[in-house]
Order: C-alpha cells, then structure tokens, then sequence
C-alpha cells in the first residue's frame, strides 16, 4: 500500500513539471564578435560590420543615421608591410565606412583615402552627421600634432555625386580637412579661424567660426590682403611658436572685439582694423597709422604739402621686399595709397596727384588715396609666356617727373615673363634696350625713343630697375641697377622734348 502511494506521488510530480514547460525548445541568439559603436539613437539597427583585413587593429570613432538606415565610420591601421614600406617606427591608419540599411544588412562601404600616422581613435571625436551625400565630424587634435592645438573639421564624399567638391584631387581621395585655430573666448562665445584652399573654386579662403553658448554657430568668409594682419594672425594661431632654435617667441600684437548686438568681429593690429560682419558676410577696413611708422620718404610734391613714405617695409630672403605707400599731407593725416614691391616708384605730378609705378601698372592716386578709375594711358602691349598665357609685352622699370616742364619719364624694356633670356627674332637675348616714352602731365605722348641703354632683366633675384634723375632742362641721367656679372652700374644721358 505504502508502495502504491509513494508510485502515484511520484507520476504526480513528473505531471505538474510537464505542465510548468515551454512547449517548444528556444536556441540562445547569436552573439556577434564584431566589435560595435555605441548607438546614436535609442533603438538603432542591429547591424554587423564586415572588416576585410579582421586580424588588423579597428577601431569604431562613431556611427549615425544615413537615409532610413546607418553609417558607421571607423579607423583601420593599415598591414605591417604598408607601414614599414613608408616609416621605420610608425603606423598609418585609414579612414573607412559601412552602410547599412533599415533591415541592418550592409549595403555599401568606402575608403577616404585617408592616411596617416596620427591616430583618432585616441582623440575625442564629436558631431558625426551625415546629410547630403556627405559625412562630416570634428577631432581635437592637440598642440603635439601641428604645434598648435585646434580642432579639425573632416568632410567624407560619400556619394559619388558630390565628388565635385574636392575638384581635381577627388582622383586620389574622398575628404578634405580643415583646421580651425582658436582665437579668443568670451561670455560663452568662442571664435575659430581657418585658411584653407577650396579646391572646387581654386582659391584659398580664409573663414571666422562664431560659436554660441548655445552651440549654434555662424560662419563667415572675409578677406585682407595686409601682409601684417596675417603675420599678426600667424602668431596668434601659433602661440610661442618660434622659427629659428633659441629665438624668443613673438607674441601677437592682434586685439580682437566681439560685437554680439551687432553681430560683428573686430580684428586690430596697430595699423588696421578689419571688422567681420556675420550677418552680411562683408568686411570693413580702417588704416590708422601714426608717425612714428613713417620709414622711407618716396616723394614730395612741389608746394611742399604731401609727402609719399613707405611704412611697414620688410624684406625677403632673395626676392624683392616690399612696404605700404602711404601719404601725409598738412592736416596731419596719413593715408594709405597701396602696399606694394620695394622696387616700385613714386612722382608727383604737380601738387595733387601721385603716379606709382609697380613694373606692369601705372596707376594715378590723389593725396586722399583714392586711386583714379583709368590708368596712366602706357601701352604695355599684348604677348603670350611660354605657357600661352596672356601678359604685357613691356614692363615699365623706371619713372620720373620733371615738374618743370610737366613732363612725365617712363622707362621700359621687354617682358621676359620671369626668365634670365628671351628668343627675338631667333637670336637669344640676355640684356635688352631701354626704351623711354615722354608724356604731359594730362597722358599725351610726346615722344619715344631707344636711349641706347641696355640691362639684363635680373639681378640675381630681383627685377633691374633704372633711375631717372630729370634737370629741368630737357635732359636726364638714366642709371640701372648692378647685377650679377657686372659690378658698376650703367648710366647714360638723354635729352626729351619740353
């Protein structure tokens, strides 16, 4: 009996654990070993990354949405053999993607062409976006990579269709880079610059970054062609930078103003002032220089009111240096004419305006510094360089006024477009006539004639220029410079009609 009951207890019991069972027996899910980035979203995709080299080091920087499904960027260093085909020591790293559709099946993947030896998966990289057939994202890259620390913007060509971007280099690479340099911090606000080159226009750009408390940003092109601005703006983008071992570092003399009523920029070195409008995009210049920056005095004007000086003048290691013209007048104002080469020449012509001469232009200001609309009437010609281009067959290398007689000197010779030689009429020349053109103070030619003088175009690296010292009688002293083979200098004397 006991053994009866102790059966029926026992089938009870396998009963009640039957019914306590899942009807259907479950497998475990898969665990994928592909490492992933965290989500940008709550619920992304499941998706699998398909490395082509799997044993070489990867790292994911990031992955975000691409159309209805997503991208994921990643860094890969390259094979041993890559690495020490181009360094000893180090290892270069490429810059790739995965696409992969709303079902997380992988649909598509690139190569930026990106290499290089400075790893981002060990630099905070933020923003990743895509849109528009592009991915964009920034890195902080420290002062040990450029000697300055800034932060660089990374634009990936995704699509095919906006290769135009990249312009002739989209052959070889599919990004372009650009590195913002901190200027200055203020209530929250942080300005940036870049200077770089767009290559889908061929031309540099230089561009301000506003970023607002907020993380809104505003950017802006501007422009300045003021050799000193940037060499202050150098410095300031380079803090403690130095050129030559044991040199002490150059502090910027740039003042920056933040506008935030009027949504502006103000950029000052003691001469300029170059002020950034984000709103319109234009860029305003104010000139305020002072006596003491007063160098070299190029001209004056027969009553004695203005002087022409150079300012700023700076020189180049073999080539020509060069200044800003600028000029004083009785008011004691200053005012800037141009910036040009320390080659160029300056005459009055009477007592109100100013003839500069920069070798291809002769152009006429009056002593406010506003410059006439129509040039001095030389007629420099019309010729092809080597290379087809188009050019001015003379160039003017010497200019006088004899404010006697109201005559303006102008010496020229052929334009031998950069070179040492020129083929005329099939014979190679070195050294080239002196030719002198004889105006009235309004532009009429009077007369134009070889001197008999000869020069060669270079003097080692810069252009042969000829003085002419008119008597106001008439006649003229022209001398040209000394160049490489000739230790004197030539002069010869000439008589014009007055």
């Amino acid at each position: 009996m006991k053994q009866r009951i102790a059966v029926c207890l026992f089938v009870l019991l396998l009963v009640c654990l039957a019914g306590c069972a899942p009807s259907q027996e479950s497998a475990p899910a898969p665990v994928s070993q592909a490492p992933v980035s965290e989500p940008a979203s709550s619920e992304p995709a499941p998706y699998e990354p398909d490395f082509a080299a799997p044993q070489e080091p990867y790292w994911i920087l990031g992955e975000c949405a691409w159309g209805d499904g997503r991208i994921l960027l990643y860094e890969e260093r390259y094979p041993e053999e890559y690495n020490r085909k181009y360094s000893s020591t180090s290892d270069f790293y490429a810059l790739r993607w995965q696409i992969f559709d709303d079902t997380g099946a992988r649909i598509g993947e690139g190569d930026s062409g990106w290499s290089n030896s400075f790893a981002l998966h060990d630099l905070p990289v933020t923003d990743l976006s895509a849109g528009d057939g592009l991915l964009e994202f920034w890195a902080e890259m420290p002062a040990e990579y450029s000697g300055s620390p800034l932060r660089r913007h990374f634009t990936l060509v995704v699509s095919d269709e906006r290769l135009s971007i990249l312009g002739d280099r989209a052959e070889d690479r599919r990004y372009q880079i650009e590195d913002w340099y901190p200027l200055t911090e203020e209530d929250g606000y942080r300005l940036e610059t870049c200077s770089d080159y767009n290559w889908a226009t061929n031309r540099s750009e230089n561009r301000l970054l506003l970023t607002a408390p907020d993380g809104s940003e505003r950017q802006t092109a501007f422009v300045c062609d003021d050799r000193d601005f940037w060499v202050e703006l150098d410095r300031m983008m380079h803090p403690g930078q130095v050129t030559f071992e044991g040199e002490e570092p150059q502090h910027s003399a740039l003042q920056i103003e933040m506008d935030f009523a009027r949504d502006t920029v103000a950029l000052s070195i003691p001469k300029l002032t170059v002020t950034v409008d984000f709103s319109t995009g234009e860029t305003a210049f104010e000139r305020h220089y002072t006596e003491a920056m007063l160098q070299t005095v190029m001209a004056e004007s027969p009553d004695g009111r203005y002087t022409v000086y150079t300012a700023g003048e700076f020189s180049r290691f073999e080539a020509a240096g060069g200044s800003d013209y600028v000029v004083a007048g009785p008011d004691g104002a200053i005012r800037f004419l141009y910036a040009g080469s320390d080659l160029d020449q300056l005459a009055f012509l009477g007592s109100d305006r100013i003839l500069a001469n920069t070798f291809g232009s002769l152009i006429c200001y009056d002593p406010a510094g506003e410059a006439e609309p129509q040039p001095f009437p030389f007629d420099y010609g019309e010729a092809k360089t080597t290379r087809g281009e188009a050019a001015p067959k003379y160039l003017t290398i010497g200019l006088a006024a004899d404010s006697v007689n109201r005559r303006v000197l102008i010496a020229y010779r052929l334009n031998t477009f950069g070179d040492f030689g020129l083929e005329v009429d099939g014979e190679m020349l070195y050294e080239f006539p002196v030719h002198l053109a004889v105006y009235d103070f309004a532009g009429e030619k009077l007369a134009d004639f070889d001197t008999g003088m000869t020069v060669a175009p270079f003097s080692l690296y810069t252009a042969v220029s000829v003085q002419i010292v008119p008597d106001g009688a008439g006649g003229a002293v022209l001398t040209s410079g000394i160049w490489k083979g000739n230790e004197t200098a030539r002069s010869v004397s000439v008589s014009y009609p007055i």
